[in-house]
């Protein structure tokens, strides 16, 4: 679907937002794009996972989309994973591909090693994040058994 708040100008830019996973396209995912305009731009997304913005002066222009139950891009690469779009004056940028990793839970039980619950047991989930191209560890969430 076409952005709302059109600039002007007359470039375009265009593409799809799909789930990492499964490469499916997304339906009704939020394009968000900043850059060589005033104010950010919104599209979403069709049931094609197409989005497009138009009317666009030359420039430099990042993008996000965001859809519940999928993390954002940044979330899992860093944000360094958008490193931006430069477009010509009247350039149409078409097949710029945005993928969202699906949210998750996880569930399961601690036991000792006569195999009975352990209550009290602190739990935390983490996630590979990358920073200044070094790989590390972040913590995305935790709790504890009960």
């Amino acid at each position: 679907m076409p952005a709302s708040n059109a600039a002007t100008g007359s470039g375009a830019i265009e593409g799809t937002v799909s789930d990492a996973a499964s490469h499916a396209p997304l339906k009704k995912a939020q394009v968000t794009m900043n850059g060589s305009i005033a104010n950010p731009l919104t599209a979403v997304t069709g049931d094609d996972g197409r989005f497009v913005f138009r009317e666009l002066p030359a420039g430099n222009y990042w993008m996000n989309a965001s859809k519940s139950g999928f993390n954002p891009p940044q979330a899992i690469f860093g944000a360094e994973a958008n490193s931006g779009i430069v477009l010509g004056e009247g350039e149409n940028r078409k097949g710029v591909e945005i993928a969202l990793m699906p949210g998750a839970s996880i569930a399961g039980r601690v036991v000792n090693e006569e195999g009975s619950p352990v209550r009290g047991c602190s739990i935390s989930a983490v996630q590979t994040a990358y920073e200044q191209n070094r790989r590390g560890l972040n913590t995305a969430g935790g709790g504890s058994t009960n």
